[in-house]
């Protein structure tokens, strides 16, 4: 039996990986069960996941305390293979202990690595059958971004051939997609454009800067805080839409309402998966922050004209203005460096749709590739 954990980790990119991946186990008769934990279980509920096992804790609690709670939980729970999303070693630690493979899957590698009890415990990630890193295109180069001494493994975000089906068929759909949008807001006109902003709202929340024990440094938080402020203005110069997530719009709700000829419109977690998407598919173009995520995959599989506005970008964050550039080399990405110009102005010169097709066939390559069947091969469940 395959445990699968999603626990002690921010934000919804594991929550979005754990849908598709457990999609796909069913897809393929594979038995597993969820653990997450009290915190991080609101965000599997959210999104309609079943869970089966949930490690407790409390806010203040030691790395020892939560390593020991994930002991009291997993003792009862017999399992001959682990995939852990999210990049913290409280349960992969009780699967090396066990001798039991593991591999942790996440969209970046870990930033410090500690001895034990540390949250990063070098000596798990030495034990994992892989550390797996999720993009949707490689180059022999990203090998340089990632620190000694763990076995790495690139791979594609773990979709269900199901998913990577539904994302390719999209692209046909973005006429009437577009048209649809054109009839809900009759103000736009051949010049107005419909502009989707690909950002989580953790990025611009301010209770993310690090020294109230979020993510995010001064820095990288102003630069995100003062990108979305941008784009609101300039796009606020003729009859464009914005699309964007309700919480970003609460962060910068006196720029919103300053605006005076953007249409906005706000969406929320409420949203079902499939008009997320599709009202994403309905924009002239994507401002994406990232290269390397779950929704940077979906667009290069559904074709989406996409600028790669990388924020936070200036402190190496998660290598992904790096990333951005070898995708580039490979033809299949567009970087914006988003405070050197001006975003109104690249928006207008729009891409080149043999990037985009060519985003599209690397994209369905590597998933098909590097998906679900390789990641169960490093467990030797396939």
């Amino acid at each position: 039996m395959l445990v699968v954990n999603a626990s002690f980790v921010g934000g919804f990119g594991a929550a979005r990986k754990v849908v598709s991946f457990t999609k796909a186990l069913r897809e393929r008769n594979v038995p597993y069960k969820l653990i997450t934990d009290s915190a991080f279980k609101g965000k599997l509920e959210a999104m309609g996941v079943p869970y089966d096992f949930i490690v407790p804790w409390e806010r203040g609690d030691s790395n020892q305390a939560k390593y020991y709670s994930v002991r009291e939980v997993m003792s009862s729970v017999s399992y001959d293979a682990m995939v852990s999303f999210g990049w913290r070693t409280y349960v992969p630690n009780d699967a090396t202990i066990k001798g039991i493979p593991c591999v942790i899957v996440d969209g970046g590698w870990p930033e410090v690595l500690q001895e034990m009890p540390g949250e990063f415990s070098f000596e798990v990630y030495r034990k994992l059958e892989a550390y797996c890193l999720t993009t949707h295109f490689y180059t022999p180069e990203m090998d340089g971004f990632l620190p000694e001494g763990i076995r790495f493994e690139w791979i594609a975000q773990p979709f269900s051939s199901e998913e990577i089906d539904w994302h390719l068929g999209l692209k046909g759909t973005r006429n009437l997609l577009r048209r649809q949008m054109e009839a809900r807001f009759p103000e736009l006109d051949t010049t107005s454009k419909i502009v989707f902003l690909n950002m989580h709202s953790d990025y611009v929340n301010s209770w993310q800067l690090d020294y109230v024990g979020g993510f995010m440094t001064a820095r990288q938080l102003d630069e995100c805080r003062g990108y979305v402020t941008r784009l609101l203005v300039e796009l606020d110069t003729q009859d464009n839409l914005l699309i964007l997530h309700r919480d970003i719009a609460e962060q910068v709700r006196a720029v919103v309402a300053g605006c005076k000829r953007l249409k906005v419109l706000e969406l929320t977690n409420l949203d079902p998966n499939t008009q997320h998407h599709q009202l994403r598919c309905s924009a002239d173009i994507v401002f994406a922050r990232a290269i390397r995520d779950v929704s940077s995959a979906q667009l290069a599989l559904s074709g989406q004209p996409t600028l790669h506005t990388i924020c936070p970008a200036r402190d190496g964050y998660m290598g992904e203005w790096d990333s951005v550039l070898l995708a580039e080399s490979l033809g299949i990405a567009k970087p914006i460096a988003h405070e050197d110009v001006s975003l109104s102005e690249v928006m207008k010169e729009g891409i080149d749709a043999k990037i985009t097709q060519c985003a599209v066939e690397t994209a369905e390559r590597f998933s098909r590739e590097r998906g679900v069947s390789y990641l169960l091969d490093l467990l030797g469940i396939n």
